[in-house]
């Protein structure tokens, strides 16, 4: 896979790609020659850190309670140069956390292919989770989701020992990744509004707690015929664009308060994988249902795996800070508006 980047436009990601698998060999060879105290290199509870005299800069394979052995990577070199572009008022509580999901067609992918995303994310100033999950045959739709949840959780239970903010976890996600973060939302949202008491610090309701949905090029369930067995009821209930169909407009009501407050689906103009219509499903199905801080954006000129993979572009850094500044700006400002006519 990994020499799919090694040719056209990315071959600047190929070459970051193929850094990152030395730095990750590098440390786990270090780490389990136990040589620790000479290269600042340690296995503790069996995932392998880089540390500095600035504190944690990567944390790889942590365990998180996922299906199938599965584990995330932890990205906290938030840069310094971010550090000093941040109001540092407002992150006094830690710094922003994105949570990214890679896609894959639900059968393949990796997290190591995503450290340049992670690694830009960090110079704009957020701790950045990717964690892998469960993928088919292997796994199944509910591992995914499960999966997925668990990452989520884990990263709220976690995310201050390395500098987060959990009142700032956001979920950024593609493709694949992007339906089985929608669906793990709504099944949760589901979860809790039929439950009579849920306490707000119970790890139950981590996932209701997220800040932000970032939705690149979602796809349609139509694409996951060997998952569901062809099998129209699956479809139909595997599908987040269906949330308006599933429910009565009563336990609509109970799950929109469990949902996630802002959503940004993001669709290329040239995408032939992923139709439009799927994030416009998704998009409509969400105003539907109540979801009412959601924007939906189109980019010309950029394909399906173009709208992800560019964010580890350089020259694409810029933009992407300002697409992020713009949106977390406009939650902001609706959070101060609720604030104030509370």
């Amino acid at each position: 896979m990994l020499g799919d980047y090694l040719v056209g436009a990315y071959i600047p990601i190929g070459i970051k790609l193929l850094h990152e698998s030395r730095l990750r060999r590098e440390l786990k060879r270090i780490g389990s020659d136990g040589m620790y105290d000479k290269y600042g290199f340690t296995t503790k509870y069996n995932a392998f850190w880089l540390i500095s005299m600035a504190g944690v800069l990567i944390r790889i394979d942590i365990s998180y309670g996922g299906r199938n052995h599965v584990t995330l990577d932890v990205y906290a070199n938030v840069y310094n140069g971010a550090k000093h572009k941040l109001d540092l008022k407002q992150y006094d509580k830690g710094f922003p956390v994105i949570v990214f999901v890679y896609g894959g067609g639900w059968c393949s992918g990796d997290k190591n292919l995503y450290a340049p995303l992670a690694r830009t994310l960090n110079r704009l100033g957020y701790i950045v989770v990717v964690p892998n999950y469960s993928l088919w045959p292997i796994g199944s739709m509910d591992d995914m989701v499960h999966d997925v949840g668990c990452a989520i959780k884990w990263t709220f239970k976690h995310i201050e020992s390395y500098g987060g903010n959990v009142d700032r976890v956001s979920v950024m996600a593609h493709s694949a990744g992007a339906h089985l973060s929608v669906l793990a939302m709504i099944r949760n949202a589901e979860k809790l509004s039929f439950s009579n008491s849920v306490k707000n610090e119970d790890s139950c309701d981590a996932l209701s707690r997220v800040y932000s949905m970032i939705i690149r090029g979602i796809d349609e369930v139509s694409c996951m015929a060997r998952l569901l067995d062809n099998d129209y009821n699956k479809f139909h209930q595997a599908s987040p664009s269906q949330i308006d169909h599933l429910f009565t407009t009563t336990q609509l009501k109970l799950i929109l308060k469990w949902l996630p407050t802002n959503w940004l689906i993001i669709h290329g103009q040239y995408d032939a994988v992923v139709p439009f219509t799927s994030s416009m499903k998704l998009y409509n199905a969400l105003k539907n249902v109540g979801v009412d801080h959601i924007f939906l954006k189109t980019y010309t000129h950029i394909g399906h795996a173009k709208i992800i993979f560019d964010l580890m572009l350089p020259k694409q850094e810029v933009e992407l800070e300002d697409e992020l500044n713009w949106f977390f700006g406009m939650c902001a400002s609706v959070e101060a508006f609720k604030t104030r006519h509370e």
